[in-house]
């Protein structure tokens, strides 16, 4: 599977078919972290999202315009930001 080809090729003693190398082992792991605080971060802004559209009634138009664009915003660029500095 994709974890075998990510995978460097001189640690076949550990991973079966490893066929990558540091290359790709090192974009497969930023791949995944993004993936995984970014999801972990958007579950906030939904939550975020709910809350002021249920709870506290803001109009559609104000969340649209000035509210969403952080929720979508701040996911994103901390996820890459955070999996940047890390490498």
């Amino acid at each position: 599977g994709e974890l075998t080809a990510a995978s460097p090729i001189d640690v076949n003693y550990e991973v079966w078919n490893a066929r990558g190398g540091q290359a790709t082992c090192t974009a497969f792991g930023f791949i995944q972290r993004v993936g995984f605080f970014g999801c972990l971060i958007y579950g906030c802004s939904l939550n975020i999202f709910s809350l002021i559209m249920v709870k506290y009634n803001w109009r559609d138009s104000y969340v649209r315009t000035r509210v969403e664009p952080f929720l979508h915003g701040i996911p994103i660029g901390t996820s890459l930001l955070m999996n940047i500095i890390s490498l």
